[in-house]
């Protein structure tokens, strides 16, 4: 229900696999996260494949968040009836679950790595290198890396069938129209959750110190999305309100991203990025901190810009660079379109979808 891009993701890969490779889908996920997408927009996009939403309790004083007594049932139900599994590697417990369920039933058992392996979280960086890596992820048949980053990773600890499989979009429904761009506003677009890991902090102090030094009103700065740091772009809005708006969630986004000149990516961060593809898709050149999607994806000059450090200032002065390009040429960022659709259609959900079901599920 959070309908981020994780989401997104997995909905067009389950109706690929369904309508495209005839598979028998199956959709188990949990009652936490974000509820911004409706169920009734769940369930169109998901267009008759099976799912449930099971309950979960916290654990561990919270840090974790397991399933209930009967969503455990569910579960294990579902893994010993499947041929395969595609499970999200994610926090304390799930793979030890996966690994309980892999023993008892021979199933096929595949870990998506969706997130990054280490992050901020200390206690789970140590539960992953001192448990995870020695008795809980040798024992499934296969890894789906992001980034090459996490891939190494994966290789250096001689686990089996790993494989670098970037995420995918739907670059049909992402495309270019020019004339949703104003000719006298330079349009940025932020898209995502308002959490640490996006950075909307940065972001809002980056704005406040570009605008204090540019003077800059032909700019405008939409931010669509949630979460527990909104706060941070709701005061900058009300400060600079014909420079910023907070719009809230979407669940159509594409028309923002096609109206937007340059897409705003100051994550701390960023294992894929489905916006970055989404971005260029639509002709956007993207501004990026140097975290794993966005330095697989944009170069420099040509599909997007680079923050030299992931600062208030770096990022202001990276603001600050791209408005007086586009002061001197107005066309300056249209003319990487080209460029950046070709990038873009190297990721696209066909091309994930089909290397998914070559490596884990024929």
């Amino acid at each position: 229900m959070h309908g981020g891009g994780c989401e997104r993701w997995h909905i067009d890969v389950l109706n690929r696999f369904k309508n495209t490779y005839q598979h028998q889908v199956r959709l188990i996920t949990g009652d936490f996260g974000g509820n911004d997408l409706p169920k009734s927009e769940v369930k169109k996009r998901l267009n008759g494949i099976d799912y449930q939403i099971i309950k979960t309790k916290k654990v561990w004083g919270g840090i974790a968040r397991v399933p209930n007594e009967e969503g455990r049932k569910i579960i294990e139900e579902a893994v010993k009836e499947a041929d395969a599994v595609h499970f999200i590697f994610g926090f304390f417990g799930q793979d030890s679950m996966m690994k309980r369920l892999k023993r008892k039933y021979g199933t096929k058992i595949v870990a998506g790595i969706h997130a990054p392996l280490f992050y901020e979280n200390k206690s789970h960086n140590l539960y992953v290198a001192l448990y995870s890596r020695f008795f809980t992820m040798p024992k499934f048949d296969g890894f789906m890396a992001l980034n090459p980053g996490e891939y190494k990773i994966l290789k250096k600890w001689n686990l089996p069938n790993a494989h670098f499989i970037p995420s995918g979009v739907d670059v049909n429904k992402f495309v270019a129209k020019s004339e949703l761009r104003k000719k006298d506003t330079l349009t940025f677009l932020f898209a995502g959750r308002y959490e640490m890991q996006k950075a909307p902090d940065i972001a809002a102090k980056a704005i406040t110190k570009f605008i204090e030094k540019t003077g800059a009103k032909d700019v405008l700065f939409n931010f669509i999305g949630s979460g527990s740091m909104e706060k941070y772009i709701s005061e900058i809005a009300e400060i600079y309100p014909n420079q910023v708006k907070n719009i809230g969630y979407s669940t159509q986004p594409v028309p923002f991203f096609q109206a937007c000149n340059l897409f705003f990516l100051p994550s701390r961060q960023e294992p894929f990025g489905l916006v970055v593809v989404e971005a260029m898709a639509t002709g956007a050149p993207v501004l990026a901190s140097k975290s794993e999607g966005p330095t697989l994806m944009v170069t420099e000059g040509k599909t997007g810009y680079f923050f030299e450090e992931l600062t208030s200032s770096s990022v202001a002065k990276t603001l600050t660079k791209v408005y007086e390009l586009w002061k001197k040429d107005s066309k300056v960022f249209e003319r990487m379109k080209n460029a950046m659709r070709k990038q873009a259609e190297k990721y696209s959900i066909d091309a994930s979808v089909e290397k998914m079901n070559k490596r884990f599920f024929t």
